[in-house]
């Protein structure tokens, strides 16, 4: 039970980088909250509408 979850694990992380990957094109609200989150967290400019 515990080696499907990892591997459900694993492939959920795997479709979650390759949707980041797309969010440019599908949505670039969510593109920035990703770049938000992986850039430091300080000196963040507010999100453009």
């Amino acid at each position: 039970m515990a080696k499907a979850l990892a591997v459900h694990r694993c492939h959920t992380v795997r479709k979650l980088i390759r949707n980041m990957q797309d969010e440019p094109r599908r949505s670039p609200h969510l593109h920035t909250h990703y770049q938000r989150i992986h850039r430091k967290k300080a000196d963040i400019e507010p999100h453009e509408v």
